[in-house]
């Protein structure tokens, strides 16, 4: 007896995948240990690296717990936090002084280095990418 999946999607998708052709490029993709000047010779070249962010939710401290008369002692309800709440999340930024190709404006992420967005890549349809990630989180 075979068992059903839990995910039945996943199993059709698994199926209509093998009609749908290999659109790899030869030499693309993840590639361990490599150079940052292998990250060159393509129309757009970006170069960017995986760090820790602190950010805080602004307003969060105006946030309220339960509210009053859910517990017969508890009167008012209380803040979440005396100060706005900061989370800490792995973002993507420019690496500094890399040749990067041009970032859309601040507005829309920029260079990933001013705001929660992470950085705003350019490219026009056809154009060759290479994407340098570098991660430096420390462990």
């Amino acid at each position: 007896m075979r068992a059903a999946s839990s995910f039945p999607w996943t199993t059709n998708s698994k199926r209509l995948s093998k009609d749908i052709p290999d659109t790899a490029i030869e030499g693309a993709g993840y590639v361990q240990d490599c150079d940052i000047s292998q990250c060159e010779g393509a129309d757009v070249n970006y170069y960017l690296q995986a760090t820790l962010r602190e950010i805080p939710i602004r307003g969060s401290r105006n946030i309220e717990t339960t509210p009053p008369g859910t517990y017969p002692n508890l009167l008012k309800a209380h803040p979440i936090s005396e100060s706005d709440v900061v989370f800490l999340t792995r973002h993507f930024e420019a690496m500094p002084d890399a040749p990067n190709s041009p970032f859309a404006p601040d507005s829309f992420g920029g260079n990933g280095t001013g705001g929660i967005l992470g950085p705003a890549l350019i490219m026009l349809p056809g154009q060759s990418v290479n994407i340098f990630v570098k991660n430096v989180i420390k462990p």
